[in-house]
């Protein structure tokens, strides 16, 4: 059996995880069907402008 490790990523690493979520909708997109807002965000709506929105900072 496989042990598994959870770790905090460092500070200068976080741009990598942070980019985890779009990218998961846009490969989900293709199974669902869906094409990006008008802003080219995977949403069902227009709430979100860029990527930025989905990050509390």
């Amino acid at each position: 059996m496989n042990n598994l490790t959870i770790e905090l990523c460092e500070r200068k690493n976080k741009c990598i995880i942070n980019n985890l979520y779009p990218l998961y909708l846009h490969d989900l997109a293709e199974i669902r069907n869906v094409l990006p807002n008008k802003y080219g965000v995977f949403e069902d709506d227009e709430k979100y402008n860029n990527w930025s929105g989905y990050y509390a900072y």
